[in-house]
């Protein structure tokens, strides 16, 4: 009797424990399926944001030179720069709720690499400005190569936004870009590494730095942030059948990380 009402005991408590368990894969399943549908319905409404800041700023350049304008030019740069960011946080969504490794959405094009890296930087000139950091930017690519640009986009962006916000005032980042071979001649990779010479990633908290959720550090005085930025960048890298690395040598002495993406073989005239 006494093992028999042990055994009901184990019983029902397992099927509480599997009916819980149940419960939080549903809700956790609701939470993924309506944070897609909101990412997908802001998308809509960001498109027309930056579509208008865009004929905005086209109507303004046929305005004679005055304060005003200046004026109404500084703030058309705040929604323009509002909304990119807004639409970056938006596809950060949509690349965590896809399963990791999915490569649905890749759309390969001839990219100038150079062009596309210094536009990004470009993006992050003024807050870097502010924050007193310098920016690099160095290339040893061809002049075109075939890959996502998107893909590059958000993977800097993210990694950026983490050098503007643990780099301390006065220093430096670096993003080095170029094409390396990796066993068949045939097979290239575009490589670049975003360096800086920041505090680093101490050796026991790189296990865990592209785990979502994940913050180095959680203290009252941390800069903000959601522990996401780098779990969406390699899930991207990945999607492009590419990775997106922590180095354990970074040249400028901090955080150094490694973005290769394969591409198509390039022609000779370019090489």
């Amino acid at each position: 009797l006494s093992l028999g009402g042990i055994g009901i005991l184990l019983l029902a408590v397992g099927f509480y424990v599997l009916t819980a368990v149940r419960r939080q894969i549903a809700d956790a399943r609701s939470r993924v399926s309506f944070a897609g549908q909101v990412s997908h319905e802001l998308r809509t409404p960001l498109t027309n944001i930056r579509l208008y800041t865009e004929l905005a700023e086209s109507d303004l350049e046929r305005v004679e030179e005055s304060e005003s304008r200046r004026r109404l030019s500084k703030r058309l740069e705040v929604i323009d720069h509002e909304s990119r960011r807004l639409q970056r946080l938006v596809s950060g969504v949509l690349e965590m709720i896809r399963p990791s490794g999915k490569r649905i959405g890749v759309r390969k094009k001839p990219t100038d690499i150079e062009e596309l890296v210094k536009g990004i930087a470009a993006q992050f000139e003024p807050s870097f400005k502010a924050a007193g950091l310098s920016l690099n930017t160095q290339s040893d690519c061809p002049a075109k190569v075939t890959i996502d640009p998107d893909i590059i986009e958000m993977v800097l962006v993210n990694l950026l936004s983490n050098v503007e916000r643990y780099v301390p005032r006065g220093g430096k980042c670096v993003i080095r870009s170029d094409i390396t071979r990796k066993g068949d001649p045939a097979t290239s990779h575009l490589r670049i590494v975003v360096c800086d010479d920041g505090p680093g990633i101490v050796s026991n908290n790189r296990a865990k730095v592209f785990r979502p959720f994940e913050r180095i550090d959680d203290s009252i005085s941390a800069p903000s942030g959601t522990g996401i930025g780098l779990t969406i960048a390699r899930r991207a890298a990945q999607r492009h059948s590419g990775d997106l690395i922590l180095q354990h040598k970074s040249e400028l002495g901090g955080a150094s990380f490694e973005l290769t993406l394969p591409i198509d073989a390039i022609p000779l005239e370019n090489q």
